[in-house]
């Protein structure tokens, strides 16, 4: 009875060996994750941060465009065009026209 009872004993402490190990891996699995968790996210932080930069720098340079593109396009008129070598195209000008079913043509008419 007593070498039964130092064998259960001896596999008892084995099994918390075991036990023990595989939570002491678990744990230091747990805390890499965590680690590398929290870097992600701080790294996303500053990214996140550089690209909202960014996007205020673009919608900025639009902004100039557009405000360009306002003051430019109020000074045409059909005098400046004609005077730039635009040509009015007239009443029978085709471009695109479609004959049959879904094939489309190009054409010319002068």
């Amino acid at each position: 009875m007593i070498k039964s009872l130092a064998i259960n004993i001896s596999e008892i402490e084995y099994l918390e060996k075991k036990v023990t190990l595989v939570l002491a891996i678990g744990i230091v699995l747990s805390l890499c994750g965590y680690v590398y968790l929290i870097n992600d996210s701080i790294f996303q932080v500053a990214v996140r941060k550089e690209t909202e930069e960014k996007i205020a720098t673009v919608e900025t340079e639009i902004t100039s465009l557009v405000s360009d593109y306002m003051a430019i396009s109020s000074t045409i008129n059909l005098e400046k065009a004609l005077a730039l070598g635009f040509v009015e195209a007239g009443h029978s000008a085709k471009f695109v026209s479609r004959e049959t079913g879904s094939n489309l043509s190009l054409s010319f008419s002068q």
